[in-house]
């Protein structure tokens, strides 16, 4: 990893679809369709893309923002959104080199009713009541960029696992939480983009897994990991394909 200038912990928050609306970039390193290799890939994107639009009745002719208020958008939480956008939903259930377009669209369909049930897309004006408390529990800096300008994230997600934080609140309070926390991600992602000109469709996250050991056995395996399961299920469903590298270190006997 290349640790340049330090990314502020805390960039301009906005609502995280459309991450890379609005900036000004050199595309040519980085064609949002290039990951279609095949014209059959290209097809079913074409009409994945279109059945999305369908959806959206007349909005579908608007075009594509980074920052909507959650008030502004319909029942379903449909916005317009652009090709990265789609295309991270698309590849997130790609299996054996086929895609899955029904299955992707329900996804992020579901995606969108979610993020406007839990008002994320206001997010960016008022933090979650308490998220002071939840950062000061689980430690997740961001540390400068590698090499190819993709922001890097550490967790200590071994001390958090180990140190019984995972009754401080309840399940639905972990999911707004951590909603908040992955927005950031994209914030993040955006704010890369914007300081090097060039899109930047995914982060590195470095694990430090030190900190579990065999007394804290019990409470690992009956409270952290059924928290970090569900939140998986409740909230990383809907902030697909974001992740380029995952580094895990000091994994000790218990976690390996």
């Amino acid at each position: 990893l290349k640790a340049v200038a330090q990314v502020s912990s805390r960039p301009r928050r906005a609502g995280a679809m459309n991450h890379l609306v609005g900036l000004k970039l050199d595309w040519s390193s980085h064609d949002p369709l290039s990951g279609l290799a095949t014209d059959e890939d290209r097809e079913v994107f074409r009409a994945f893309k279109a059945e999305y639009l369908a959806l959206g009745g007349n909005a579908a002719a608007e075009e594509p923002a980074h920052v909507v208020a959650s008030d502004s958008l319909p029942p379903s939480g449909w916005r317009p959104l652009d090709d990265t956008t789609l295309l991270r939903f698309l590849f997130a259930d790609r299996r054996d080199g086929k895609f899955q377009p029904t299955k992707s669209l329900d996804r992020l369909t579901k995606a969108l009713a979610w993020r406007l049930r839990i008002r994320l897309d206001d997010m960016h004006m008022k933090e979650p009541e308490g998220n002071s408390q939840y950062q000061r529990l689980r430690v997740r800096p961001w540390f400068g960029h590698d090499h190819e300008g993709r922001p890097v994230q550490f967790e200590r997600v071994g001390k958090f696992m180990a140190g019984g934080e995972a009754k401080r609140y309840s399940l639905e309070e972990w999911v707004r939480f951590y909603a908040w926390d992955q927005e950031s991600v994209l914030n993040q992602m955006r704010a890369a983009s914007s300081r090097i000109g060039r899109p930047v469709p995914r982060y590195v996250f470095c694990c430090d897994a030190g900190g579990v050991g065999f007394s804290q056995y019990r409470e690992v395996a009956f409270n952290s990991v059924p928290l970090i399961t569900n939140l998986a299920k409740e909230v990383e469903s809907h902030f697909p394909e974001i992740v380029g590298t995952i580094i895990i270190f000091n994994a000790g006997v218990v976690v390996a």
